[in-house]
């Protein structure tokens, strides 16, 4: 389908061209700007996107200590670690996560996971746990966390994942799936040697891959509160020209179509390869249609969430980061992108 927008959307959506727009739409509420709201959706019972203050707890440093909790307990009933004396740092919190851990050491670990996360910005330990969470705790562990009773660890590990880190682990997980199955001549599906030797399992992680990455984006609000993690307590242009860098990068995945195409393909193998799995929940982020028409939802609720007028330069950096936004989502070409478009353009 033929391209809406050229290749530096930056030129075609300008701040003013965007508030234009926005001053015809009836203003937010007040709360909107200074917090994010929760959505009663099933998805998390918090916000998954927590904003942070720039000034940081002096406990909380490079390492990343969580604060109290109960002691974990290993599988031979030995105290490895007590939380309450010693507060867990994050390579410890990561051993635990590498080491098979129990869901009772799981759900401790990515309760505290969330409560640094709310307090340090990405850093490379960060990184490395939702690498982990990625690769081996979502494969071990998504069938018991979706079952009944379960609903508070597995909102927890959601917000955990909540963030551009999370999204490209789960993105780069289902892309290394998806060469794990070739297509030959007849357009029949061949396993490659690798998934035969776990017969079920590629489907089953694929399956839960897609379910985890629907719950992350689920709402009007998700993309809005990305933004709002980003950019909140930018007081320094060090601090802004990163910001500016990962909008750019989530950007890229969202709307450029990268997480469309990887989930697009992972959804057409399982049906290929699996009995009785239509009709999902989930299969809404491997339509296109459904897909931007959810896009264009969420860049039509983050232009009623912007302030104006401008009186700072975050401000002028939101209606910048909306406008990349829109001009990279418009390159989809669905539908659902170009009727949000002709309505915030007629207002």
């Amino acid at each position: 389908m033929e391209k809406l927008q050229s290749e530096h959307p930056k030129d075609i959506f300008t701040i003013g061209s965007l508030t234009s727009i926005r001053t015809k739409l009836s203003p937010p509420p007040s709360s909107s700007k200074k917090k994010i709201s929760d959505l009663d959706n099933g998805f998390l019972s918090e916000p998954t996107i927590v904003l942070r203050s720039h000034n940081r707890d002096a406990a909380s440093s490079s390492t990343g200590v969580a604060p109290s909790a109960e002691p974990l307990v290993t599988k031979d009933g030995v105290t490895s670690l007590s939380i309450n004396a010693n507060p867990l740092r994050l390579d410890e919190i990561l051993n635990i996560l590498k080491s098979q851990p129990s869901e009772h050491e799981l759900s401790k670990c990515i309760k505290l996971i969330n409560t640094l996360q709310t307090r340090e910005k990405s850093t490379p330990l960060l990184s490395r746990i939702i690498h982990v969470l990625v690769t081996e705790i979502i494969p071990n562990f998504w069938p018991i966390l979706t079952s009944p009773g379960h609903k508070e660890d597995r909102d927890a590990l959601v917000q955990c994942l909540s963030n551009i880190t999370g999204l490209s682990g789960i993105i780069a997980g289902l892309r290394r799936l998806n060469t794990q199955v070739v297509k030959v001549p007849g357009n029949v599906v061949r396993k490659t040697q690798q998934s035969e030797q776990s017969s079920g399992w590629n489907a089953v992680e694929t399956k839960d891959l897609l379910d985890v990455l629907a719950r992350i984006l689920k709402g009007e609000n998700t993309i809005y509160k990305v933004w709002q993690q980003l950019y909140d307590g930018v007081v320094v242009q060090d601090d802004k020209i990163k910001a500016d860098i990962s909008w750019k990068e989530f950007v890229s995945l969202i709307a450029g179509g990268k997480l469309l195409s990887v989930t697009a393909e992972a959804a057409s193998l399982l049906n290929e390869r699996v009995e009785d799995i239509q009709n999902l929940w989930f299969d809404w982020i491997s339509d296109g249609k459904e897909y931007a028409t959810w896009l264009g939802v969420n860049i039509s609720m983050m232009m009623k969430g912007l302030p104006l007028p401008m009186e700072t330069e975050l401000d002028k950096a939101g209606w910048k980061s909306l406008g990349l936004l829109l001009g990279r989502g418009l390159g989809l070409g669905y539908i659902g992108m170009r009727t949000i478009a002709c309505f915030m353009f007629t207002l």
